[in-house]
Formats: C-alpha cells, structure tokens, sequence
C-alpha cells in the first residue's frame, strides 16, 4: 500500500518528511486511519514516522484533526494498528499546542489501557506519550497521575482490576515521574503514595 512506502521515506529523513508533507500527505493519510485494519496500521505508521522529530508535521497533524481517529486506534486497533497509533501520538505529543488537544481526545485513558496487553514497542511509546503530556501544565500532570493511580485500583473484594502488566508499567511511569521534583506534587495530591505502598 502506497501508506506503507511513504511510512519508510519518511522514517528518519528529514528532506523525505518534508517533501511528503508538502504533497499534502497527511490529510490524506488522517482519511485512511477510518479504512480497514491493514491500511489503518500503515497510515497511521505513516504518520509516525512524518511526525518523528518534525514539528511542523506534528502541528499539521492536530491542524487536520487527526488526533482523534489516531486515539480511537488505540482502543479499536489491533497489535500493530496499537503500536503504529501510539507512536504517532507520542511524536505529536512532543509539540507543546498539542497535549491539551490529546487530553480532551481522551488520550491519557487510551494511552493508559495500551499498558493493560499492548506489546513492548505500544507501552513504551504509550509510556512516552503521556510522559510528554505532563510537561508545562500542573492541570494535565494530575490528569495522568490520576489516570496512573487509578490502575492500581482494586474492587471492593480486595481483588485487582487491572493486570498485572498494567499495574507494573504505571508504576514504571510514576517512578520515572517521581525522579522530578515538578511531578511529586502531582503524584502525591493524587494519592500515588498510599496506592504504592499497598501493593
């Protein structure tokens, strides 16, 4: 598909990345997040690699309203439609205008349910992603530190609702978090603290 070779231009080349964009690309690439799964996970890897260290693409992306199908991925996708769709949010998380576009797509619960069965490359740039959305603004540094916490919630009976996995990279998150002195504010008002020691 014509996705999958503008994905592998544009992978780390900036000329290619450019010259793609100016084509007008990626609105184009935005419509096909909604065709089928196998042309979704190559739009969307497309989109990654424009947006990877160019934040001209990055802005362009939000500017064509891809954030939202790109979050849906995340949740409807499967493996490699997952891996692709975080990792061009994490890329278009790295613009500061778009972390609050992302928050108010929902993205921080999304991000967060990758950590639940995503693979290995999906949590770690689901990770990334929501690393990126606590920089410059207190008010989505509690969103995500809330959003954390929460999966280490467990149901009235004692049990744990979510899975392991979950639990062990939200925690991973929370101490990357907790290394800077910006973010333990936002760890503890949310109750990191006593959620940590409990488990």
């Amino acid at each position: 598909h014509v996705s999958a070779a503008l994905r592998y231009l544009a992978m780390e080349h900036a000329d290619n990345q450019a010259a793609i964009a100016d084509e007008g690309a990626i609105p184009l690439l935005i419509e096909l997040l909604g065709d089928s799964a196998a042309v979704q996970c190559q739009a969307a890897g497309a989109l990654w690699s424009l947006s990877l260290n160019a934040p001209d693409n990055q802005a362009m992306v939000a500017a064509h309203e891809g954030i939202e199908p790109l979050v849906s991925l995340l949740a409807a996708g499967d493996g490699p439609t997952q891996e692709t769709a975080a990792g061009a949010l994490h890329c278009v998380a790295e613009t500061p205008s778009n972390r609050d576009l992302l928050v108010d797509a929902d993205a921080v619960t999304q991000l967060a349910i990758v950590f639940e069965a995503g693979s290995r490359e999906a949590t770690t740039e689901a990770s990334a992603a929501l690393a990126a959305l606590v920089e410059g603004s207190e008010e989505r540094q509690l969103v995500v530190c809330e959003e954390l916490v929460r999966l280490l919630d467990k149901g009235a009976d004692g049990d744990k609702l979510h899975s392991t996995a979950a639990r062990e990279h939200g925690t991973a998150l929370m101490l990357h978090l907790s290394r800077h002195p910006a973010y333990r504010g936002a760890l503890s008002k949310v109750g990191a603290i006593p959620q940590l020691t409990m488990q």
